[in-house]
């Protein structure tokens, strides 16, 4: 089975690709095997083909993940289509494709075509919402984590943000925010607060700055929040969702992944898949996941006031450049 699965978001692309390897996994069980290709435009059609059409040895069924196949040259894309019509993959095995919408011209990218007409490839195209079944998603995301958004607050998000992608990464840093209040819900003043680019620039730096051990730099930061109004909760939810972002991003790299694969992994869009990547020099898998606990940990003292916001954000930043 081929299938060609593509969205103009990032965000939900991943989250499909997660919902048919999970099917995967239950009909396969572990006679499966799940694997990975991130095609290069060099890659040549018939090296392509051979990943695709060779038999395990220890898996019944294999699904394979392909990204970049539509940036392969016009020659060889038109040599890879002859193979899909002339050749059948194994019965144990199952193809998808990865894309990014708008696809490329079929004039431009014979496989597009193929895609796009063949029987043999099943196409599930994931549409963003819009208008009133955008507010209503963002609604059931955000209940779906335990956070209520009431639809003043979503639409002031909505008039806030334009790109979707990036509507999810500011939806991810408030429900994580209102997580923290004891009413776990997301205000009119939460919105206007957090999605501030400058704010957002300053916690950022904040990372940076950690990152390459300017232990000052990142405390002159800090100070700058709690002076401007930041509340300490805030600045830790603004903290985790960046080490969250790290997080993902350092384990897909660890196991080998390419950009296009993490992309895939974590359903984070190619910009904040860069800036995460570097500041990764300094740090390993378990130095983010221990600078995490003490993110919770900094959360808890504040929640239950066995310490003071502002005294527990200095130590947490002093532990965390040490």
């Amino acid at each position: 089975m081929l299938i060609l699965l593509s969205s103009t978001s990032y965000r939900l692309r991943a989250e499909q690709l997660a919902k048919i390897l999970a099917t995967f996994r239950v009909k396969a069980g572990t006679s499966g095997s799940i694997e990975s290709i991130d095609a290069s435009p060099k890659m040549a059609a018939k090296e392509i083909w051979s990943l695709l059409g060779a038999r395990s040895l220890f898996a019944t069924k294999r699904l394979i993940v392909i990204s970049g196949l539509f940036d392969l040259s016009s020659a060889e894309s038109k040599e890879l289509v002859k193979m899909f019509k002339a050749k059948e993959l194994p019965e144990s095995t199952s193809v998808v494709v990865l894309a990014q919408e708008p696809l490329p011209a079929m004039t431009k990218q014979p496989l597009v075509a193929f895609c796009k007409k063949s029987n043999a490839v099943k196409t599930i195209s994931v549409a963003v919402p819009s208008g009133s079944a955008l507010s209503d998603e963002i609604i059931a995301r955000a209940q779906a984590a335990g956070v209520t958004l009431a639809p003043p607050a979503a639409r002031s998000l909505l008039e806030r943000v334009v790109d979707f992608d990036q509507l999810l990464q500011e939806l991810d840093k408030l429900i994580l925010y209102a997580l923290s209040k004891p009413d776990q819900s997301i205000s009119l003043k939460d919105i206007v607060d957090m999605t501030s680019s400058a704010i957002e620039a300053d916690i950022f730096g904040m990372l940076r700055a950690l990152s390459q051990g300017k232990r000052a730099e990142a405390l002159r930061l800090l100070h700058q929040q709690l002076a401007a109004g930041s509340h300490p909760l805030y600045i830790l939810a603004m903290l985790r969702y960046q080490f969250r972002s790290l997080m993902l991003v350092a384990q897909a790299a660890q196991a080998g992944a390419g950009p296009a694969q993490i992309q895939q992994n974590t359903g984070l869009s190619p910009y904040v898949i860069r800036t995460m990547q570097q500041t990764l020099e300094r740090y390993s898998v378990d130095s983010i996941r221990r600078i995490f606990n003490k993110l919770l940990n900094a959360d808890e003292a504040i929640k239950t006031s066995s310490i003071d916001g502002d005294v527990a954000l200095d130590l947490l930043v002093l532990a965390m450049s040490a």
